[in-house]
C-alpha cells in the first residue's frame, strides 16, 4: 500500500510538473509571447496584401534582414516578411510560410542553411508555436517524409509544450530576481509588414563551417517545391547573408556545393554580395542578423533580382539544371 502511494504521488506530481510547464510555455514564456506577436503582424499583413504577391520565407535572418517595403518599391509587388526563429526548425518555417501562399504568389525561400543539414524533423520551438497558432497540422508544412497526422505526431505536440518549461520558469525567475533582461528581443516590434527594423548591436562571433543539404531535405525540398507548385505557387531561393571572416573568393566557394545541391531542386537568386558578408559593420548582434545598413543592402539586392529575374550559377556545368526551373 505504501509502495502504491508513492507512485501514486510520483505520477501525480509529475503531472502538475507538465501542466505547470505547459501553462507556463503557452501563456509566460517570453519567446513564445514575442513570436506570437510577430505572428498577428505577420497574418494581418499576408490577409491585408492584393494578388501577385511576394512572401518572404525563413529565420530571423529574413525577420531583422528584409525589408518588405523596400522590395516592394524596386519589385512594385506586394511583399510581406514572413520571417520567425531559425530555432523552430525548417519544417515550421516552411509550413507558416505556406499557409499564407495564394495562386499567384512567389515564395522566396532564404531559410538558414544550417536547417538543412540535418533530418526531417520538427523542432520543439516549432511544434509549439504552431501549434498555439493553430496550425497543428502545418507543423511540416506539408513536407514528407514525416506525415503530422497521426496521433503519436500530435500527441508529440502537445507533450512539447510541458517541455522544458519548468526549466525554463526558473531561468525566467532567476533573471527577474537578478534584474537581468528576460528575452533580449522582447522590446522590437516589426512594422506593419512583418519586417523589424530596429537592432541590436552585440559582439558576437563570425560563422564558421560548410554548408549542404542533406539527402533527406533534398527529397522534402523537391516535394514541398510540387506541392506548392500544384496550389500555383513559384518557389525561389534565397541565400540569407552571414558574417565570416573568409575573403569573398573563399566565401563564394564554401557556398558552392550548396548552391548546387538547391538549385538542382528550385532557382537560386542572384542577390550575393560576398564583399558585404566580410564586412563586419553590415552585421548586428549575431553573425545572421544585419545591421540596419546591412538589412538595407540585402533588401536592395534582392529587390533588382526579383525585377530583373537575375539567377546565380556558380559553374556552366549548372546551367542545365538552372533551365529546367526557368
Amino acid at each position: 500500500m505504501r509502495n502504491r502511494t508513492i507512485i501514486y504521488a510520483i505520477v501525480a506530481a509529475l503531472l502538475a510538473a507538465a501542466f505547470l510547464g505547459a501553462v507556463y510555455t503557452a501563456w509566460l514564456n517570453p519567446e513564445i509571447t514575442w513570436l506570437m506577436q510577430l505572428r498577428d503582424v505577420k497574418q494581418a499583413a499576408a490577409e491585408r496584401k492584393g494578388p501577385d504577391r511576394i512572401l518572404l520565407c525563413g529565420g530571423s535572418t529574413v525577420l531583422f534582414g528584409l525589408d518588405s517595403e523596400r522590395i516592394a518599391q524596386v519589385t512594385r509587388r506586394p511583399v510581406v516578411n514572413l520571417g520567425l526563429h531559425a530555432g523552430m526548425g525548417a519544417p515550421a518555417l516552411l509550413g507558416f510560410a505556406a499557409h499564407f501562399a495564394r495562386p499567384g504568389d512567389l515564395l522566396v525561400l532564404s531559410v538558414e542553411p544550417d536547417l538543412f543539414m540535418g533530418t526531417v524533423e520538427p523542432m520543439r520551438l516549432g511544434n509549439q508555436f504552431m501549434l498555439l497558432a493553430g496550425l497543428g497540422d502545418e507543423a511540416m508544412g506539408g513536407v514528407p517524409p514525416i506525415e503530422p497526422t497521426g496521433p503519436a505526431f500530435r500527441a508529440g505536440q502537445w507533450l512539447d509544450l510541458a517541455n522544458p518549461g519548468l526549466r525554463q520558469l526558473a531561468n525566467h525567475l532567476g533573471k527577474i530576481i537578478t534584474g537581468r533582461q528576460v528575452y533580449r528581443y522582447s522590446a522590437l516590434r516589426p512594422d506593419r509588414f512583418g519586417y523589424i527594423r530596429g537592432k541590436l548591436q552585440i559582439p558576437h562571433p563570425p560563422a564558421h563551417g560548410s554548408l549542404s543539404v542533406s539527402s533527406d531535405w533534398r527529397t522534402a525540398l523537391m516535394r514541398f517545391q510540387a506541392h506548392m507548385q500544384a496550389r500555383g505557387v513559384r518557389t525561389v531561393y534565397s541565400l540569407p547573408w552571414f558574417e565570416t571572416s573568409l575573403p569573398p573568393d573563399a566565401i563564394r566557394e564554401a557556398c558552392r556545393q550548396y548552391l548546387l545541391d538547391i538549385g538542382a531542386i528550385m532557382p537560386v537568386l542572384d542577390d550575393f554580395d560576398w564583399q558585404a558578408m566580410g564586412d563586419p559593420d553590415n552585421f548586428a548582434d549575431s553573425a545572421g542578423h544585419l545591421s540596419l545598413p546591412g538589412a538595407d543592402m540585402r533588401s536592395d539586392a534582392l529587390g533588382a533580382a526579383l525585377a530583373s529575374a537575375s539567377y546565380f550559377v556558380p559553374e556552366p556545368a549548372t546551367q542545365s539544371a538552372q533551365d529546367q526551373h526557368e
